[in-house]
């Protein structure tokens, strides 16, 4: 198995960044202490204020990985502490659906905050790659989602994702789906809408569009803390260093990227010798990221006053 994938974080306190870390716990603490349980018919129903978030980050700091987080602490029970706890029974339902476009996630009052019920035409959560998402499918999904006055129909409020999150926002169309989500937005939605935005895009968003948003932006993370992430991960995967000071050359060959880290990682795992410093000077050239994923100066200032 990819260390990308081995190694992608479960709860917050594995995401490697603690400023992230911590606006991330704040607002999903936030989020769950106005959630309130009403009676809808039959039914007991919890509904709360939906979060807008944009998680803008560069290439490899992890902007789908918090995404997927934000998208599992709308399920976890344990989220309003520190985030999802990871290995309830609700955590492994989010992470084994979320990457089939549409999450539906069997959980008992005791496991959720978000009780469901396991049916093909319900779901409790909806990922979208914007990219690969034509208008039509769009529309359908925003016609779900919003306008918020639906929600007093009882047979509706149990057919609708808590969350929604979308992928590769910067590639939607400013006059086509940025535009369809804008108009759903502004008259209100039931779910919670978490992007996940490239800085080196930003400037194809349509900028009403992301002032309504709440931004969290990756930076790279501390450069002390991502050598201890590699030397944790080392130590598990039985990767040796010919000395300590290798593994700092090799988060800095990773240019501090945590995706580059653990695809170095993932190329020492075939070594039978310990890394020297002339293997992660040679290695560092095969990560370098794609010329579209390069930073770009924009100015945030304007978007998110």
């Amino acid at each position: 198995m990819s260390l990308l994938i081995k190694y992608r974080p479960k709860t917050l306190g594995e995401f490697v960044g603690a400023s992230a870390r911590k606006v991330a716990i704040k607002l999903l603490k936030r989020r769950l202490a106005q959630l309130k349980e009403i009676r809808v018919g039959g039914s007991q129903v919890i509904i709360g204020q939906p979060l807008l978030i944009a998680v803008i980050g560069d290439f490899g700091c992890g902007k789908t990985s918090l995404t997927r987080l934000f998208g599992k602490g709308h399920f976890c029970s344990m989220s309003e502490e520190s985030g999802p706890c990871g290995p309830c029974a609700v955590c492994l339902g989010f992470e084994e659906q979320f990457d089939y476009g549409k999450g539906c996630l069997e959980t008992s009052r005791l496991g959720s905050r978000t009780p469901t019920t396991k049916q093909n035409d319900i779901y409790s959560f909806r990922v979208l790659d914007l990219a690969n998402t034509d208008i039509d499918q769009l529309r359908e999904l925003i016609s779900v989602i919003g306008p918020s006055n639906k929600f007093i129909l009882p047979t509706f409020c149990r057919q609708f994702p808590e969350v929604v999150i979308l992928d590769e926002a910067h590639r939607a169309d400013k006059q086509t789906k940025q535009q369809a989500l804008l108009d759903a937005l502004c008259h209100g939605l039931f779910s919670s809408v978490i992007l996940s935005v490239a800085r080196a895009n930003l400037h194809m968003m349509d900028e009403a569009f992301m002032q309504r948003f709440t931004p969290i932006y990756l930076e790279k993370p501390e450069f002390g803390e991502l050598v201890a992430f590699a030397e944790g991960v080392a130590e598990k995967e039985s990767v040796r260093f010919a000395n300590k000071s290798v593994v700092e050359e090799l988060v800095e060959g990773a240019n501090s990227v945590p995706r580059n880290v653990l695809r170095l990682l993932d190329m020492a795992t075939l070594e039978d010798s310990a890394i020297t410093s002339a293997w992660v000077e040679k290695m560092r050239l095969q990560i370098q990221p794609p010329p579209s994923a390069l930073k770009v100066e924009t100015d945030t200032r304007r978007m998110f006053p």
